[in-house]
C-alpha cells in the first residue's frame, strides 16, 4: 500500500485524520514544519489539561478534555505523558511505555539538560493546543530549577489559570519555613488581597518542615476566621470544608486559608464536638495578641455532634501544612 500524502489532502479530510490521532501523534505532525504546526493548531478543537511533576525526572502529563469542563480525579480520561530524563539514564529506560489498563502512555524523552527540555516541551504544547496546567506538584524540586519553571509561567501569556499547586519542600531545599511566610506575607497574601499577583490561582498547598506559625501568617490582611457552624463550602468533588480563614481581594473574591476547620464529605453533616472545642481553644489563646484577625462567634445554622473525630496525623509532627483556596 503507497502512502498517504496527508499534505495534498483537502483540509476538512485532513482535519478528521488529525482528530482521531492522539497528543503523541499530533505532536510529531506539528513538529516537522510551520505549516505542519499550523494546521495542527487549526485542526485541533479540544482543549489539553496538564500537570507538571518533578521527582526523578521532570513530568509533563497531557489529556484531552472539553473546554472549561473539569474533570474529577477518578474519572480521567486516557492520559499521554512525557518524562524528559538525563541522557545518561537512555540505556537503562524503554522510548515507551504502557500500563496494562491501556489508558496511561509514557514516551520517555533525553537530553544533556532535561530542564531545558521539559520548559521547551511545555512551549511547544502551548503552541500547539489550546493548552491549561490544571495542577502543578513542587514534590522534591531544586530551589534553582522551581525558579526557573516559575519565570517561564510568568511569561507565558497563554497561561490563564493553574487550578491546583502543591509544594512539598525537604529541609534541604533552600526555601525554608521562614521565607516562605514572609513570602506569602509580601507576595501572595497582600498582593493577592490587594489585586495585584496570582489573579489566576485557584489552590496552593504546601508542605514545609517547621513549626506552625499563623499569626505571622494572617496578620495585616484582614482576616476572618470562620467558625465551623457558620459555614460550608465544595472544594472538589466529595469534599466539603466547614470553617476556614476568609481573605477578601479587592474586587470581592474570597479566598480561604484551610485552618480550624472540619472537613466532610457533604454539606450536611453533624460536626464533631471535639473540632468546636479546638476551635474555641484557639479563639482564646489569641485574646489579647496584636493581630487584626478576627474570630467569628458560633452559629446554628450546622448542627453539632455528640461524637469526636479521632484526628490523623499524617505529617511529621514538625511540618506545616498550609493550604490557601480561591472560591469561584
Amino acid at each position: 500500500m503507497s502512502p498517504l500524502p496527508l499534505l495534498r489532502l483537502p483540509f476538512l479530510p485532513l482535519q478528521n485524520i488529525i482528530q482521531n490521532w492522539n497528543i503523541y501523534e499530533i505532536c510529531q505532525f506539528a513538529k516537522v514544519s510551520k505549516r505542519t504546526r499550523n494546521i495542527a493548531k487549526v485542526a485541533t478543537r479540544k482543549s489539553v489539561k496538564i500537570t507538571l511533576y518533578s521527582g526523578e525526572s521532570f513530568v509533563i502529563d497531557t489529556f484531552f478534555t472539553e473546554k472549561g469542563f473539569i474533570v474529577p480525579w477518578n474519572h480521567r480520561p486516557e492520559t499521554w505523558r512525557l518524562e524528559l530524563k538525563d541522557v545518561s539514564e537512555r540505556d537503562n529506560t524503554e522510548s515507551e511505555d504502557l500500563d496494562e489498563y491501556d489508558r496511561h502512555h509514557t514516551l520517555n524523552l533525553f537530553s544533556d539538560n532535561p530542564l531545558l527540555l521539559f520548559l521547551e516541551t511545555l512551549e511547544f504544547l502551548f503552541n500547539v493546543f489550546d493548552c491549561s496546567i490544571h495542577s502543578v506538584y513542587w514534590n522534591g524540586w531544586k530551589s534553582e530549577d522551581m525558579r526557573q519553571v516559575i519565570d517561564w509561567m510568568n511569561g507565558c501569556d497563554k497561561l490563564t489559570t493553574i487550578r491546583n499547586v502543591r509544594f512539598m519542600l525537604n529541609v534541604n531545599n533552600q526555601m525554608t519555613l521562614a521565607l516562605f511566610l514572609e513570602t506569602y506575607q509580601k507576595k501572595l497574601g497582600r498582593n493577592w488581597k490587594e489585586g495585584k499577583s496570582n489573579s489566576i490561582l485557584e489552590a496552593l498547598r504546601v508542605f514545609i518542615p517547621g513549626q506552625e506559625d499563623w499569626r505571622t501568617v494572617l496578620n495585616g490582611l484582614g482576616a476572618v476566621v470562620r467558625h465551623p457552624t457558620q459555614v460550608t463550602r465544595c472544594y472538589i468533588e466529595k469534599v466539603w470544608f466547614y470553617g476556614g480563614v476568609d481573605i477578601q481581594r479587592v474586587d470581592g473574591t474570597i479566598g480561604t486559608v484551610i485552618w480550624t476547620h472540619y472537613q466532610g464529605r457533604s454539606d450536611q453533616e453533624m460536626i464533631p464536638k471535639n473540632i468546636i472545642e479546638a476551635f474555641e481553644k484557639t479563639k482564646q489563646e489569641w485574646v489579647g495578641t496584636d493581630s487584626d484577625v478576627v474570630f467569628e462567634e458560633r452559629g446554628d445554622m450546622i448542627q453539632v455532634s455528640n461524637e469526636e473525630e479521632i484526628i490523623e496525623q499524617r505529617l511529621t509532627e514538625n511540618s506545616f501544612n498550609f493550604s490557601f483556596v480561591v472560591w469561584k
